[in-house]
């Protein structure tokens, strides 16, 4: 059937039509388009993931003497022709290629709205058993549509994914929050019945698995700031103001436009390229606002972005960038900068003001206006571009303080988590076997993320290898004696090495946890919690040793 429709299509380009109206595939997506060239009817598709007659309608009023064919299945033909009888529309210019189911066979298939374009569909497949024309195909098996987390919500994806293109393992999943099944409200068999290895697990519940390992490495990477709040910046008001991770996305051959730097529409349609665009640095990062730390990676992101658009785009694009200072500190990233600038990036030192869209100049029509100063010419700027990128601050992760609770580390004064010793031991915590790798011990680009993973595991593997873990001597210990019960050092231990022993009413120390910080020692209104090797007794006995040495030696 599909070569047929292909076939009809190619003769109506032939034969004059301004076009051809269809479903098209493109970047893992079906979706609407007007084919002018035959030799794009090799991606056309027949499995429409909702309905057309909307779109056509919406055509047929804007342009009355339309002269195109169209690809639709039978529901679609059907409703254009009850518009067309109560005078809503005129199909005169309208060729139409495809199925024309009849009315009996619409019934008897439940069709009346395209398939899983409900959330009632089950997914028993008994309307493609009826078509007798084979106009329904078993696609997008899922009727559940939510935000992509991994596209930054620029598209939609299914109950069942998978996470990302490179996740490991290549696996689909089920999202629990969104899945019909999973939730009760509908028996849907959608994805398990287009299954043919039968994998979908249809009673599969969520289970908590406890593991016993040697260490612990934490890489729970970071989030980036949501610049929404800073409504200067038009974040969530104007459609083209995108975060740099949105960007990476847009930029990336696997994102929501196949690697095109393309503008949204009125409609949210990424559609065509940008002629301008600027990008703000620091949104976030350095600002007694927000975080007063540098993010390190924002001023090179925002170099590769000007490149990359340049090469994708064309160099006749404008692009604009509003740093404080550059700082670009790794290996050869001082050449790429000048590279970057003898592409023709316009550098402007000075953070961006505000983003408005009323023009008061004929060129500024349709765009959007960022009102910023030039601090090295003292003189106030006022930019008409397309498009605004913000290089969002590195933040920790909103959980940080939880997970720092339940492993016994610590965060430092920006709430990353904090390493045992800056120079020394940059991968070590306070905790022994517990290593930090990556951006949750601090904004970080790729190298040193890398460099510091790699330093985190092989630091694991030492563990693993020699057996057995070395703990200093000088740990707390409690005279059960002397002990009265109240638990005060239990709240003081910042290792959570101390227990009470609800059989003895007496607190114990776990020495494997111990580090001898001495605050439980310190703070025992009873005096029963002390350092090991630093009891009253031999420290006396050092300072008197010391004492009659020093008495010893003759002058």
């Amino acid at each position: 059937m599909k070569e047929r429709v292909k076939a009809e299509a190619r003769a109506a380009l032939e034969n004059g039509w301004d076009g051809v109206f269809g479903l098209r595939g493109m970047w893992g997506q079906v979706g609407p388009y007007v084919f002018t060239d035959p030799r794009e009817l090799e991606e056309l598709e027949l499995e429409p993931k909702y309905p057309l007659t909307k779109t056509i309608r919406l055509m047929l009023e804007k342009v009355p003497d339309l002269h195109m064919a169209a690809v639709l299945r039978g529901c679609d033909v059907r409703a254009l022709r009850e518009l067309e009888k109560t005078g809503d529309i005129q199909c005169d210019g309208l060729h139409i290629i495809g199925i024309d189911c009849s009315r009996e066979q619409a019934e008897e298939c439940n069709c009346e709205k395209p398939v899983y374009d409900t959330s009632q569909c089950t997914g028993c497949w008994k309307c493609i058993e009826a078509c007798k024309e084979g106009a329904i195909q078993r696609i997008n098996v899922c009727p559940v549509l939510v935000d992509s987390e991994w596209n930054e919500r620029l598209i939609k994806r299914k109950a069942i994914y998978t996470a990302f293109p490179q996740a490991v393992p290549l696996k689909a999943c089920r999202d629990a929050e969104h899945c019909l099944k999973v939730r009760g409200v509908l028996d849907c068999k959608g994805c398990e019945n287009a299954c043919v290895a039968n994998a979908i697990l249809p009673d599969d519940e969520e289970r908590v698995e406890e593991i016993e390992v040697g260490s612990i490495i934490l890489a729970t990477g970071y989030d980036t700031l949501d610049p929404t709040p800073m409504k200067q910046f038009g974040y969530g008001t104007y459609p083209n103001v995108f975060t740099s991770l949105e960007f990476e996305r847009l930029n990336n051959a696997t994102g929501p436009t196949g690697g095109k730097v393309l503008m949204r529409d009125g409609n949210g349609n990424f559609t065509r390229a940008p002629e301008s665009v600027a990008m703000f640095h620091c949104i976030g990062s350095r600002d007694v606002n927000y975080h007063q730390y540098c993010s390190r990676v924002c001023c090179m992101y925002a170099l590769k972005y000007a490149h990359l658009i340049h090469e994708k785009v064309g160099h006749h694009t404008k692009i604009f960038n509003f740093y404080i200072d550059m700082r670009c500190f790794g290996k050869g990233y001082e050449e790429f900068f000048r590279r970057v600038q003898e592409e023709g990036t316009t550098f402007i030192r000075g953070k961006a003001a505000e983003i408005t869209d009323k023009a008061i100049k004929p060129e500024e029509e349709g765009k959007l206006i960022v009102i910023g100063e030039d601090t090295l010419i003292a003189r106030r700027v006022r930019i008409p571009v397309d498009m605004v990128v913000l290089c969002t601050a590195m933040e920790p992760r909103s959980d940080a303080p939880e997970v720092a609770r339940i492993f016994g580390i610590s965060q430092g004064g920006d709430r990353f988590f904090l390493e045992e010793h800056p120079k020394l031991g940059p991968m070590s915590t306070a905790t022994d076997g517990i290593f930090l790798a990556g951006a949750c011990q601090g904004p970080k680009d790729i190298p040193d993320a890398v460099s510091h993973a790699s330093g985190a595991a092989a630091q694991s593997l030492a563990l693993a290898a020699r057996g057995v873990v070395q703990i200093s001597s000088t740990t707390s210990w409690i005279d059960p004696d002397v002990c009265a019960g109240c638990q005060t050092c239990i709240k003081l231990c910042a290792y959570s090495a101390i227990d009470f022993n609800e059989r003895r009413k007496v607190s114990v120390v776990n020495e494997a946890l111990c580090k001898g910080c001495g605050s439980c020692a310190g703070f025992c209104p009873s005096g029963a919690a002390r350092i090991k090797h630093f009891t009253a007794r031999q420290v006396f006995a050092e300072i008197e040793g010391i004492l009659e040495s020093t008495g010893a030696v003759s002058y």
